[in-house]
């Protein structure tokens, strides 16, 4: 269950028994212990230390497999391992899950942020199929410098939709994966030239000092994002307006869950935003002069979209 659905299903019902309020909770690791560092230890020997701790009784494996731990693969490097992750895959998507983590026995805990294949994501596509079966077109205005493999360049974008009505970009979600690494040093260099000295008033965002990207750009793109669905989020502004009406939420808008890029709009170029001047962003009755009606997925349908789908929750 997704934390807005506990969220709205529970908070302040007095029906709901204490047991269901309640979420259960899956320890899956542990990295240090009476002082010391496990983090370099093999996951393997991490998972023994984790069920001694927790007293799971004499059959370790099972015990550890009924209380959502791990399932060790049987065949590894051939097609069986391919069924046995399927099969799990469907057990998964059976308990709403979303997904898996396959994990190398050996593996240490990767602390660097870098990729590794030691450990690698199946995310189950289906599960959030009924809230968002279509990809939303964004626009990115702001950038993040990467870490491992790509230090050095943008390596994730901040996204905005923008609101016809107010005639402001509001932020939707930040998007680091689905790009190529040829993608990525296309559009680093592509984005040099578009730097903002400061954020534009026009760009409405509820982010943390912290959270806020490294530079803000000029919204002279439109991409096609892919995700798995819309979702209430308070580091987000997209549509917080319509929530405050609608739901009464104060300091919350709505996000895209595990947003992925798909390709850049050629068919709505931006191009001739180049010849923005920062003085023109910063005045909102210019920008709503110069830019087209149309903007990629304006905030207010992809708000119509997410009410859509939370009333065909509550029938």
């Amino acid at each position: 269950m997704e934390f807005q659905e506990i969220e709205r299903k529970f908070k302040g019902n007095e029906s709901v028994s204490v047991d269901l309020k309640q979420p259960k909770v899956l320890v899956f690791d542990v990295l240090a212990i009476n002082g010391e560092n496990l983090g370099e230890w093999p996951l393997k020997y991490r998972k023994k230390v984790l069920a001694k701790q927790l007293n799971l009784g004499q059959d370790m494996k099972t015990d550890l497999i009924e209380a959502g731990f791990f399932q060790r693969l049987k065949h590894l490097e051939s097609e069986e391992a391919i069924g046995e992750i399927e099969k799990l895959q469907k057990y998964s998507e059976s308990i709403n899950c979303e997904g898996l983590v396959i994990k190398a026995a050996g593996s240490r805990y990767n602390t660097t942020g870098t990729r590794s294949s030691e450990w690698v994501k199946l995310k189950n596509q289906g599960m959030f199929t009924d809230s968002m079966q279509d990809t939303i077109d964004l626009v990115p205005i702001g950038a993040y410098f990467g870490k491992g493999t790509r230090a050095g360049i943008f390596g994730a974008y901040l996204l905005a939709s923008y609101n016809t009505r107010d005639g402001v970009f509001e932020s939707a979600c930040k998007v680091g994966t689905g790009f190529t690494k040829d993608k990525l040093d296309e559009l680093n260099e592509h984005f040099q030239g578009q730097v903002l000295t400061e954020k534009p008033t026009c760009y409405v965002t509820h982010m943390t000092e912290r959270a806020k990207p490294a530079v803000w750009l000029l919204p002279n793109a439109v991409w096609e994002i892919g995700a798995d669905s819309i979702s209430k989020s308070p580091s987000y502004s997209l549509a917080s307006r319509l929530m405050t009406q609608h739901y009464g939420f104060s300091s919350a808008g709505l996000s895209l869950r595990f947003p992925r890029f798909i390709k850049t709009r050629e068919d709505k170029s931006l191009t001739g935003f180049n010849k923005l001047t920062e003085a023109q962003l910063m005045s909102r009755h210019v920008l709503q002069d110069l830019l087209p009606h149309e903007l990629g997925t304006d905030s207010n349908e992809i708000f119509r979209l997410y009410k859509e789908n939370l009333d065909r929750k509550q029938e």
